[in-house]
């Protein structure tokens, strides 16, 4: 059924005209504000569940094989939009043999057996694929890494949403290298690296740059963690959610007293 699909274009319609019944609208970005009006409320994280203190990026990469390399993340379900054939290309541009692209998140379906392939043909054993993995897992690859690439490239679909791992990835204090997209410059700005989209040669460029500067890196990730839990944590939303829903609270026990009022 298409209607209970919330995926399909006439699930999205439906729920785009019933917008105008609703009591109050928030939005994650400056794109659906424009369409839907409301408060903007950004996606948020638990920064203190992703906190890198928590974890041990060395015993990830004593799993995975990775102790002498230097990773290059992306964490993730795949699709086209992400840009992860750029990702690979721009690895294989990097020339590096200490490179290791690791790749998490890959699936049974066709694209991600494309992608699989891709890699395997371009980068061999700079390779490192694996497939899904529950949240929980999230941190420590995250911990094991070097440098966390989001490259998605510019379609309709990045115009209105912001990747939550870009998130994940500035709790956890990581050297974010990202595509000037959707919110990304907002969310990373001061915080990342920002490169062109559909431009695997930058990319590479700033991924370099990124693995041959460690203490800018390292700085870097540092202010993206501070950035993330003022801007982008639970209690930051809370901060701009709570007034909004104890204003409606309020306007409901307002209506109510006023109809008590006339029923007397």
């Amino acid at each position: 059924n298409l209607l209970l699909n919330s995926n399909s274009y006439w699930s999205t319609k439906l729920l785009e005209r019933l917008v105008k019944k609703a009591d109050a609208v928030t939005v994650t970005n400056p794109f659906l504000q424009a369409k839907f009006g409301g408060i903007i409320v950004p996606n948020g994280r638990d920064t203190d569940a992703l906190d890198p203190a928590k974890f041990d990026g060395h015993a990830m990469r004593r799993q995975l094989g990775l102790e002498s390399a230097r990773v290059v993340l992306f964490l993730g379900s795949p699709r086209k939009h992400k840009g992860i054939e750029d990702l690979i290309e721009a690895v294989r541009l990097a020339g590096t043999p200490d490179l290791k692209l690791l790749l998490v998140g890959l699936g049974a379906d066709p694209y991600s057996e494309r992608l699989r392939r891709l890699a395997q043909d371009s980068l061999g054993p700079q390779a490192i694929l694996v497939g899904q993995q529950p949240w929980s897992r999230v941190p420590e690859f995250l911990a094991a890494s070097d440098v966390v690439a989001i490259p998605q490239i510019e379609t309709e679909v990045t115009s209105w949403q912001v990747p939550m791992k870009v998130f994940d990835a500035m709790a956890m204090g990581r050297p974010v290298v990202a595509t000037r997209t959707s919110g990304l410059p907002e969310a990373l700005e001061g915080c990342g690296w920002l490169v062109e989209p559909g431009k695997p040669g930058e990319l590479a460029e700033a991924i370099d740059h990124v693995l041959t500067h460690p203490e800018e890196a390292r700085l870097r990730g540092m202010e993206a963690r501070e950035r993330c839990i003022k801007g982008f944590s639970y209690s930051s939303m809370a901060g701009t959610l709570m007034p909004l829903v104890e204003g409606l609270l309020e306007k409901k026990r307002l209506k109510a007293r006023a109809a008590a009022r006339h029923e007397v």
